[in-house]
């Protein structure tokens, strides 16, 4: 175990402990569970700049215009629609499909400005509700609804994953991950496609076997698969972002084909036991990846995560600093 792993755990366990850092979290959720408009007008201005500091980390992932090349994006869990944002800023001949769920229903407002609109399409839908496979239960179908013909089209050259269920949808949290990975394998480019994917808690079981099926799927080349953490917004969160280059590209396609095969059973499985409110358990991932097969990932694991751990561990610090905590001088 790397020392910036070592050292987060260690702060991960006084965090529990300190009721001062409970208050501060509950206090945040509360603030995002009942964000003023203008405070959601913050929170979009600030989703633009950490798409902006993930395109720069990435060296990049949103080409500028360039007219003989159209840019074709996907943003699921678009709105208030800061990334689609950024993205049209940046590439003035770029088109874009986001999907979020309806703010009737609880989701975020849609403030992409009036005049890039035309370059983009909104989808207001559950994606846990979305028929992302063919259920092998007639029943289950029930409360489904088909895919847009939008979603079902390789044609986009960077997909965004970043949905995430509202604190009062938690029990859809682990169908919401598997129905966007459906979703992206069934919409990357035959030649490849960039993928930025929130993910948390790097350390995990599951979230490591996400990164290792990314590392699968994305171009044989340096750097295809990177771990990001964006200072504004997640620095204290266990959330973070994978960025993987050239997915389903080339010869990647074989190991696309394998593993939209087993998140469609496992989708499937999930609605047929009427389990969609259980997270993942350990054995749900398997197919993506073995044991031994995960040991040989380790050092990549490490070296993929110690910034995402490290930059983690310095913000709590620095929060626990903050209070007048003192913590143990070997952190």
């Amino acid at each position: 175990m790397s020392t910036e792993l070592q050292t987060l755990l260690r702060l991960k366990q006084r965090v529990y402990r300190d009721p001062r850092m409970r208050s501060h979290i509950s206090e945040q959720q509360v603030t995002a569970d009942t964000a003023s408009d203008d405070l959601a007008q913050f929170w979009f201005k600030k989703m633009r700049k950490i798409f902006q500091q993930i395109d720069d980390y990435a060296k990049w992932v949103v080409p500028f215009a360039n007219a003989e090349r159209d840019f074709r994006f996907l943003d699921l869990g678009c709105c208030p629609g800061g990334f689609s944002s950024y993205i049209l800023a940046k590439n003035k001949i770029s088109t874009g499909v986001g999907v979020s769920l309806d703010p009737k229903s609880g989701g975020h407002a849609y403030l992409i400005d009036e005049t890039v609109q035309d370059r983009h399409t909104i989808l207001f839908r559950d994606i846990t509700k979305l028929r992302v496979a063919e259920p092998a239960v007639t029943r289950i179908s029930d409360g489904l609804v088909d895919l847009p013909d939008e979603l079902t089209r390789r044609e986009y050259d960077l997909i965004i994953l970043d949905g995430h269920q509202l604190r009062n949808q938690k029990d859809k949290e682990a169908l919401l991950v598997i129905s966007q990975i459906i979703i992206m394998l069934k919409t990357t480019k035959a030649a490849g496609s960039t993928v930025v994917m929130k993910l948390s808690n790097a350390e995990t079981t599951s979230t490591k076997r996400l990164l290792f099926m990314l590392d699968m799927l994305s171009a044989d080349k340096p750097r295809s698969l990177m771990a990001y953490k964006p200072y504004k917004m997640h620095r204290e969160k266990a959330t973070f972002y994978a960025i993987a280059k050239g997915v389903g590209g080339g010869k990647r396609q074989q190991h696309q084909a394998y593993y939209l095969k087993h998140f469609e059973e496992l989708w499937k499985k999930m609605l047929e036991r009427r389990s969609s409110g259980r997270e993942f358990r350990s054995d749900d991932l398997a197919f993506i990846a073995s044991e031994d097969e995960l040991e040989l990932f380790g050092q990549k694991h490490q070296e993929l995560c110690a910034d995402v751990w490290k930059v983690q561990s310095e913000a709590l610090l620095s929060r626990f600093a903050s209070f007048e905590t003192t913590y143990p001088k070997d952190l």
